[in-house]
């Protein structure tokens, strides 16, 4: 198992939550998502580093 499996698994969940409770693309409910604003939520919610959401990500 790599270490990083649950780091992206977290990301990937975050993800997927933010699109099925969406409303639309784009606005206050929509799935669309600034890299800071996400590096933000994955931070207070899974306490995961800037550089682990950057690395993960790409």
């Amino acid at each position: 198992m790599n270490p990083n499996d649950a780091a992206r698994q977290q990301i990937l969940q975050f993800f997927y939550e933010r699109n099925h409770s969406a409303t639309s693309r784009y606005g206050k409910k929509g799935s669309a998502v600034k890299l800071s604003d996400a590096k933000r939520e994955l931070k207070a919610r899974f306490a995961l580093t800037q550089q682990q959401v950057m690395s993960d990500l790409t």
